[in-house]
């Protein structure tokens, strides 16, 4: 389980960099590493992304804390978790692509991925 929360947390991170990656073109690099004293112009590839980092941090701490409590009592959720990432890659590059009603489908996987971790806990 431990080398699935690493997995987790390195694709929190990849997403993270998601929205400046797809805007590295049209905004200098100075402009995200700089003190955003103004607001960054972003591509609408990049605000898609930012928007979908933004629904994935309303699970971060639930995912986090099923994964942790996976771990602290030894039961192995790593299968379920790992789907839920897959769920999430998948929504992401959706959400990018502006395809509503399948973004909406695969949110809800992505939930019933979490329900499941739940119940492997009880």
């Amino acid at each position: 389980m431990f080398d699935v929360l690493i997995i987790f947390l390195i694709f929190y991170l990849l997403q993270l960099m998601l929205p400046m990656l797809l805007s590295i073109k049209s905004v200098p690099f100075g402009d995200f590493a700089g003190a955003r004293d103004k607001s960054i112009d972003l591509s609408l590839y990049s605000q898609r992304a930012a928007s979908s980092v933004r629904n994935f941090r309303e699970s971060l701490p639930v995912v986090l804390m099923l994964i942790a409590l996976s771990i602290a009592l030894d039961i192995d959720n790593s299968q379920t978790v790992m789907y839920f990432i897959y769920t999430r890659i998948a929504y992401t590059l959706v959400y990018i692509l502006a395809i509503p009603h399948l973004r909406t489908l695969i949110w809800f996987l992505s939930l019933w991925f979490i329900a499941q971790m739940v119940v492997h806990l009880i």
